[in-house]
């Protein structure tokens, strides 16, 4: 682990100083997939803290069929594993319901103990129309701030405060934020320059989040959370209060999706 150049990744190794980044992640998916099995993994499940997220999921999404983790920091015990293994004992279950095994023992073990959990399951065969959908919903945000930049700022901003921010700051719930912004915007309406509310680019845009918020509750077949986290839906992505970190442009989902346009343009681009 290189402190002056760090990377994202999973499984760390303090005490060797190893881990595995994003990209290392896919390509070994990728291999054990196309070289070993010749399909795709039924599950994949990363019992470890903050994985649940778009920049984790897109690169892996070729790969696996159900990916099951935590949008929050998971704590040491980890997974329920007596009683899902038990379930993945039987021999007619399926690879959907033993996904959904992991998260409702997650639940049983984690319920009235902590205010500290997530868990779900989402199907990474449509992860495409959701990342389809954030690549439109930053288009149609720099298309807007051409019209009316103050109110479709200020929106954002108060989107990002009140939305579902986890213990790791820099990360959201996605669904809870479209869902928040879509009310801001509402709230601002009396404020909106007619130039803005009349262009066919708001109107897109209202339809673009009311799309996204539709899609993650398709594509996230089963969830969980603490009632501290009770408006996350299942996955999140990066937005961070200030500048961009440089580990993330350099991922494969930032490299690919418009998202990072959308960053660039509400945090000044900034990137350190």
């Amino acid at each position: 682990i290189k402190s002056t150049n760090p990377y994202r990744g999973i499984m760390f190794d303090e005490k060797n100083k190893m881990y595995i980044t994003n990209e290392e992640l896919a390509r070994i998916l990728k291999q054990i997939t196309e070289t070993v099995l010749k399909k795709k993994l039924d599950i994949f499940g990363m019992d470890a803290c903050f994985m649940q997220m778009m920049g984790v999921l897109y690169p892996i999404k070729d790969y696996v069929k159900y990916c099951v983790s935590s949008e929050e920091a998971e704590l040491a015990q980890g997974w329920h594993y007596a009683p899902f293994l038990y379930y993945a004992s039987q021999d007619n279950i399926t690879p959907l319901q033993l996904s959904k095994a992991i998260v409702s023992t997650f639940e049983t073990l984690y319920k009235n103990k902590t205010y500290l959990y997530t868990q779900s399951v989402i199907e990474l065969e449509h992860l495409e129309l959701l990342k389809s959908n954030i690549d439109v919903f930053s288009q149609k945000i720099q298309k807007c701030f051409l019209l009316d930049k103050t109110n479709i700022k200020y929106a954002l901003s108060r989107a990002r405060k009140l939305c579902l921010q986890f213990t790791a700051p820099h990360y959201i719930d996605l669904h809870s934020f479209y869902t928040e912004f879509n009310l801001q915007l509402k709230k601002s309406l009396p404020r909106i320059t007619t130039k803005l509310r009349q262009s066919a680019d708001y109107r897109e845009l209202k339809k673009c989040i009311t799309d996204g918020i539709k899609i993650i509750e398709k594509i996230v077949i089963s969830q969980t959370a603490s009632k501290r986290f009770e408006r996350a839906k299942g996955i999140s992505i990066y937005y961070p209060h200030g500048p961009i970190h440089i580990t993330y442009v350099t991922t494969d989902f930032a490299q690919n999706c418009k998202w990072i346009e959308f960053l660039k343009t509400v945090l000044g681009k900034k990137v350190v």
